[in-house]
């Protein structure tokens, strides 16, 4: 049974879980500024922060398809430390537009961020199956679920905190600098492509301009065709798409809902997301250790159920005690809960889709979830001005636990008919 600690062992994984842990700190970390911004402007809006945190995600809609098709053409190292390069240098430009109060600048260099990670995220998931062994794939990437939740955790942790008691601008700079190291731990990978493509893709100017003409439209179709070809990754879009819809049903709302509760503006946030990190980092390293041996399908809708129980303990327990301690207890069970579900999703793609497509699957399936991320977000957010931010963390609970019955249930019947 492969280890945690033989994938350690190998030089470019680790070097590359440095620089996707240190990258995962310095995203959250953009997402607490913007908390803190919009808290300071207009506190206890969660229709003005749901406007602020879309420059975030409109990228996924108008840079991904895009993305998918370069990324794979590209050198997907090179990719990853360009984009931590770029958003290095945009996040030194906030200083400048938070004295001027000049807002709409700094939300076009949140655009541009967040189209950067359009391509660092499907190169990211691309280039594990060029770092291991394919016998190494489940437990590499729960590992890189364990550490893109610690640097999220990270992220959420210390921003949060520090945010709340420090000047802006020093968190800012230190964000600059959390990706210029990022780009220089993936800068001592030593890395081959396996896919002879990337080196067609870089040679000339024109060929790539001939690429967009005759095949990027095509590759284009084809990348989301591919997605609807196979059972098994059809199953992984339908999870992924209601699964980001919840999270966008409860984004917003939950971080107004602590604000208000709490009575701060990101501490809280940034402790309880602590505890939920915590919780995927235990759940990820335990299901990584054990998951050969549970049913995929199983194991993912179980987790969607408990994730579901553990939102309506959060909230009722929270606005019911104001208790800080009840919350963090909740916020790790919904984490430990949560954990099978991406680490699952992201092992039936590696296992389902060749090699010269993975890039544009990723970049689809990020389409997919942020279109349900984007559009609950809103629905959610709206309806909290109306009947309450409880009621709608608590209807969110219920359509989880519902999901994941159903799930079960239909899964049973199929078994019982083959």
């Amino acid at each position: 049974m492969p280890r945690y600690r033989d994938l350690l062992s190998e030089r470019n994984f680790f070097l590359y879980s440095i620089g996707q842990l240190i990258s995962q700190f310095g995203d959250r970390l953009v997402q607490i500024i913007l908390i803190g911004l919009v808290y300071k402007i207009s506190p206890g809006s969660t229709v003005q922060l749901a406007k602020v945190l879309t420059f975030t995600m409109i990228p996924a809609f108008a840079v991904s398809p895009i993305a998918g098709v370069w990324v794979d053409r590209w050198n997907n190292k090179k990719t990853m430390i360009i984009c931590d390069l770029i958003r290095g240098c945009l996040m030194l430009t906030f200083p400048a537009f938070v004295a001027l109060h000049q807002f709409m600048p700094i939300y076009l260099a949140i655009f541009l961020i967040f189209t950067c990670a359009c391509f660092f995220l499907p190169a990211k998931f691309a280039i594990v199956p060029d770092l291991v062994l394919s016998e190494n794939l489940l437990i590499a990437n729960s590992f890189s679920t364990i550490i893109s939740v610690v640097g999220g955790v990270a992220g959420l942790t210390f921003g949060g905190v520090v945010l709340e008691f420090i000047d802006v601008n020093k968190t800012i700079y230190l964000n600059a600098i959390i990706y210029f190291t990022s780009a220089a731990s993936l800068s001592l990978i030593r890395y081959t492509p396996r896919r002879e493509t990337v080196k067609a893709a870089g040679a000339m100017v024109h060929k790539i301009r001939e690429a967009l003409k005759t095949s990027f439209i095509h590759e284009l179709k084809e990348g989301f065709r591919y997605l609807f070809v196979g059972k098994r990754v059809r199953f992984v879009i339908y999870v992924l798409f209601f699964l980001m819809s919840m999270v966008g049903a409860i984004y917003v709302v939950s971080v107004v809902f602590i604000q208000e509760i709490m009575g701060s503006m990101t501490k809280d946030i940034g402790l309880f997301g602590l505890f939920l990190c915590v919780g995927l980092l235990l759940g990820s390293y335990f299901y990584g250790k054990r998951g050969h041996a549970v049913p995929t399908n199983r194991t993912i809708y179980l987790s969607i159920i408990f994730s579901g129980i553990s939102i309506a303990l959060f909230s009722v327990c929270l606005k019911l005690t104001m208790s800080f301690l009840a919350g963090g207890i909740f916020s790790f069970l919904l984490g430990l809960a949560a954990s099978p579900v991406f680490i699952s999703s992201s092992t039936i793609v590696h296992e389902n889709v060749d090699d010269s497509m993975r890039g544009r699957i990723f970049s689809s399936l990020g389409i997919i979830m942020n279109l349900g991320l984007l559009t609950f977000m809103f629905i959610s957010s709206s309806l909290a001005e109306v009947i309450g931010k409880l009621w709608i963390l608590l209807l969110s609970a219920f359509v989880f636990v519902i999901f994941g019955v159903a799930g079960i249930f239909v899964d049973y019947n199929r078994e019982r008919k083959v």
